[in-house]
């Protein structure tokens, strides 16, 4: 006669427990996969030479996500969807010269940090200086 009682008892705290779990779910973003793996990207500038334009830069990163960057500074852009990105500075004045191309592309991965570096040379500015006397 115990049996049949302590089965009950079981059930019936099994019902309870059930009963109890049921009131939430889980709400996947109408994706199977889970949220979408993010890292971080990390763009320095490093600018030598004359005549520096001291205003600085923009970055841009997938043609998108523009960030002012000072000539020798470090901007960095996180949460970035894990994925090959294109990089590029854009204002560059026309006596500055960026070494190793200007995009250039990078691979963002899951929980790490991609840094690029980009290196720029500023020549002086030269022109002509007209004097007259009379």
């Amino acid at each position: 006669m115990k049996k049949p009682v302590l089965l009950l008892v079981c059930l019936s705290l099994l019902g309870t427990v059930i009963a109890g779990c049921d009131d939430g779910y889980i709400d996947l973003g109408g994706s199977l996969s889970g949220p979408t793996p993010t890292g971080t990207l990390s763009v320095t500038t490093s600018t030598t030479g004359a005549d520096i334009d001291s205003d600085g830069y923009a970055v841009m990163v997938h043609n998108h996500r523009g960030q002012p960057i000072g000539v020798n500074a470090t901007v960095t852009f996180p949460d970035v969807p894990a994925g090959t990105y294109s990089v590029e500075l854009w204002y560059v004045a026309s006596n500055c010269t960026v070494s190793g191309g200007n995009p250039r592309y990078v691979s963002v991965s899951q929980y790490h940090t991609a840094r690029i570096t980009f290196d720029i040379t500023c020549s002086a500015l030269t022109g002509s200086l007209d004097v007259s006397t009379s």
